[in-house]
C-alpha cells in the first residue's frame, strides 16, 4: 500500500513568512555515500567548503568534517557524485549549499533483514535503522533553521542514487510501493513551498544484479504522475554511456557526468526559486 504524502509540513513556527532557508536531501546507497577515490575526481571536489551538512544535533557544519557520518566523504576517502554536484551548484549560486544526508551502501527500500546494512523501512522505530536516522536529521535540521537561524525551512530537491540491492531482492511492484513511500515520507517531514523535485540515476544492466524491471520502474516514476504510479517532479538521469569502476559502481568519468547532468536538472527546474 502506498502511503500518501502530506501536502507540505505545517509545523507551527514564529518564523513563518521569514526568509527561506533552502536545503537538499541526499540519500540511499553507495553511489551517494561515495566509492570513487578523490585522486580520480576533478579538482573541484578536493575543497568542499561550499557545502554545509546537517549533523545529528541539527546544526550545519562543513561537509568535509571528519565528524560527518555517511556524509560527503566516506571513511575510506572516497566521494560520490553529489559532492561534485553541490560544489558546482554553490559556485554558480555564489553561496553555500545546505544538505541533509544519510547514505549507506548495500541498503534497500524493501523491508528485509538480510541486506547487510539495513533498509529504509518507514515503519521502523529502531533509531539505528536508516530511515529513522535520516528522519531525525530532517527534523533536527528543520528545528535548527527555525529556532536558531530564525528562518523558514524550504526543501528544494531530493537526490537519490541506488536500487541495486532491491533489484536483487525485491520485485517491480514491491519496489515501486516501497520507494514511493520513502519519498513521500521525506516530503511529509519537510517544509517546502514548491513540490521538491527528485533526481535519480537510471541503473544499468551492466551493473551486477540489476534487472530490467528495475529500470522499467524508474522510467515509470518519471513518465507518470503520483496518481498513476509515478512520482511528481521526478527526473531520471539516463544511463547513456556510463562505465563502471567495478561490477556495480560508476567510475570517475561517469560520476562526473552524473553530477553535471543533475546540475542541469537543478538549474532548469529551480532557477526561479534562487532569485
Amino acid at each position: 500500500m502506498i502511503i500518501p504524502r502530506i501536502t507540505q509540513n505545517k509545523t507551527e513556527s514564529n518564523n513563518e513568512g521569514s526568509e527561506p532557508f533552502n536545503y537538499y536531501i541526499s540519500w540511499f546507497q553507495s553511489g551517494a555515500s561515495g566509492r570513487v577515490p578523490i585522486a580520480e575526481l576533478p579538482t573541484d571536489v578536493t575543497n568542499p567548503s561550499n557545502i554545509v551538512f546537517v549533523y545529528e544535533t541539527g546544526n550545519f557544519i562543513n561537509w568535509d568534517s571528519e565528524e560527518v557520518p555517511s556524509g560527503g566523504q566516506s571513511s575510506s576517502g572516497k566521494y560520490g557524485y553529489d559532492t561534485l554536484l553541490f560544489n558546482r551548484l554553490a559556485t554558480n549560486l555564489g553561496e553555500p549549499v545546505n544538505v541533509v544526508k544519510h547514505a549507506i551502501g548495500g541498503t534497500a527500500v524493501k523491508f528485509a533483514t538480510n541486506t547487510g546494512n539495513g533498509d529504509w523501512n518507514i515503519a521502523s522505530t529502531q533509531i539505528f535503522d536508516n530511515y529513522p536516522i535520516l528522519r531525525q536529521r530532517i527534523i533536527n535540521a528543520e528545528n535548527y533553521i527555525r529556532q536558531v537561524l530564525g528562518k523558514t525551512p524550504n526543501l528544494l530537491a531530493i537526490l537519490t542514487d541506488g536500487g541495486e540491492t532491491d533489484s536483487l531482492q525485491s520485485d517491480k511492484d514491491t519496489f515501486k510501493t516501497d520507494f514511493i513511500n520513502v519519498i513521500n515520507g521525506f516530503k511529509s517531514l519537510a517544509t517546502w513551498t514548491n513540490e521538491p523535485i527528485t533526481i535519480h540515476r537510471e541503473l544499468g544492466l551492466n551493473q551486477n544484479g540489476v534487472n530490467q524491471w528495475m529500470i522499467d520502474a524508474q522510467n515509470e516514476f518519471a513518465n507518470n504522475d503520483s496518481q498513476n504510479g509515478g512520482i511528481d517532479d521526478y527526473y531520471l538521469i539516463p544511463n547513456t554511456g556510463f562505465t563502471l569502476l567495478d561490477t556495480v559502481h560508476l567510475d570517475a568519468q561517469s560520476v562526473n557526468s552524473q553530477a553535471n547532468q543533475a546540475l542541469v536538472i537543478l538549474e532548469n527546474q529551480l532557477s526561479t526559486l534562487w532569485k
